[in-house]
């Protein structure tokens, strides 16, 4: 499994100095450069845009934090793009972001803090698991977890819809918190450790039609480990199913067979 770490980024400064910059909301932002042009930023989905508009000219768009993640300081993003406000830069202070994080979900894009935010499908074994390690957790690791309040049921699907006898598995989605100060390796080897232990994203997408197995690949969640178990004692059972493609087949998704595989991270 692969870990994919947030810090700070490295992006080409912008260069540009801004007359008037304001925030909409704590993803979006607009104002105008010193030559009068209108200026438009967001960060939603954890992706950074910056363009210029009338006419429309992006000179900023990439993936930078968690894939839902979304709030963010304007000083930050000035600071981030390269930007300067009337000459400029805007100093974004230690008080400043905990004031913001007392009242959104703002990162740390200093360098000095290092984040993993998965996404994750939780049975209610894995629930317990990860639970009791972020309850027994040394007080210097800052990790959390916060599931939805439903399950997805298991079911025997009806055979016809699927063209086979289906048993999908019983999980709750939620996202896993993990941060830590970027000079401590350590914190990341243990968080690597605790990834590899209880969770895997490795999966094969099944034909249900034929049972083949047409594609092997990194899922853009992660599940718990014990479902490679609970898959295993059939095959029939799947995490879960679903339509895709066009033409649309169904497909089925079950843990991939070289899952055991060692851990890395990048």
């Amino acid at each position: 499994m692969h870990i994919r770490w947030f810090s700070r980024p490295s992006l080409p400064p912008l260069g540009l100095d801004l007359a008037d910059f304001r925030a909409r909301g704590t993803c979006q932002f607009g104002g105008r450069t010193s030559e009068g042009r209108a200026i438009y930023a967001r960060y939603r989905m954890g992706c950074l845009t910056v363009k210029l508009e009338d006419p429309e000219e992006v000179l900023l768009k990439t993936c930078i934090g968690p894939a839902y993640h979304g709030s963010m300081m304007l000083e930050q993003v000035c600071d981030l793009a390269g930007m300067t406000i009337k000459g400029r830069s805007p100093i974004i202070s230690a008080e400043m972001l905990e004031e913001a994080q007392n009242h959104e979900p703002v990162l740390d894009w200093s360098g000095r803090t290092t984040y993993w935010q998965p996404q994750v499908e939780l049975t209610s074994h894995g629930i317990a698991s990860l639970t009791d390690v972020v309850n027994n957790a040394d007080s210097h690791y800052n990790i959390s977890l916060s599931m939805q309040a439903f399950y997805r049921n298991a079911s025997v699907v009806d055979p016809t819809l699927f063209d086979r006898p289906t048993l999908l598995a019983e999980t709750t989605s939620g996202t896993l918190f993990v941060n830590f100060p970027s000079d401590r390796p350590e914190d990341r080897v243990f968080f690597e450790n605790l990834a590899s232990r209880y969770l895997f994203n490795r999966i094969d997408i099944i034909d249900l039609a034929t049972g083949a197995v047409m594609d092997t690949r990194e899922a853009g969640v992660c599940y718990s480990r014990d479902l490679i178990d609970w898959c295993a004692a059939g095959a029939d059972r799947y995490i879960t199913a679903h339509l895709s493609g066009e033409p649309s087949q169904m497909i089925g998704i079950r843990p991939a067979q070289d899952v055991g595989y060692l851990f890395a991270s990048r």
